[in-house]
């Protein structure tokens, strides 16, 4: 079973359920995979489908600050909400040792010694961990060990 299809038996769960949360986010999440699908004028394969998830997440942690920032808790609560219930859709996160091994390993391939060469870092690493584990912190890990 792939992703989309998991989602979309969740969905239908929820509805069953009516858990009202977990039905608004999963039918936002397939309006999102779909749209997607729609641009690239094919089926999504599980990989495209995980960042399209990623980004949902990543939409829904910024707005979460920003309606923070503005004093609206309970949107804040909900686009906080939102991420946690889709979460569980990505692979499991790197462990902060185990971005540490990548980001050395990375260095020394690339032979990276300036800070300036955080972008060639960041292109080697970006395949390996994919949805894994957050862009910026990913990139403040790799611009923390060049600024030594």
């Amino acid at each position: 079973m792939n992703l989309e299809d998991r989602i979309q038996i969740d969905l239908v769960a929820a509805m069953k359920a009516g858990d009202v949360a977990r039905r608004d986010t999963l039918r936002l999440a397939k309006t999102a995979l779909k749209n997607e699908s729609v641009r690239l004028l094919r089926p999504l394969s599980d990989e495209e489908t995980e960042k399209v998830i990623a980004r949902l997440i990543k939409q829904r942690i910024q707005a979460a600050a920003e309606y923070k920032a503005a004093g609206s808790n309970e949107r804040e609560q909900r686009e906080l909400t939102e991420a946690e219930l889709l979460k569980p859709y990505l692979p499991a996160q790197l462990s902060e040792a185990e971005l540490s091994e990548l980001v050395t390993a990375a260095i020394t391939t690339t032979g990276a010694a300036r800070p300036q060469d955080i972008g060639k870092v960041m292109g080697a690493l970006k395949p390996q961990v994919g949805t894994r584990a957050d862009g910026a912190t990913l990139a403040a890990l790799v611009r923390a060990r060049l600024n030594r």
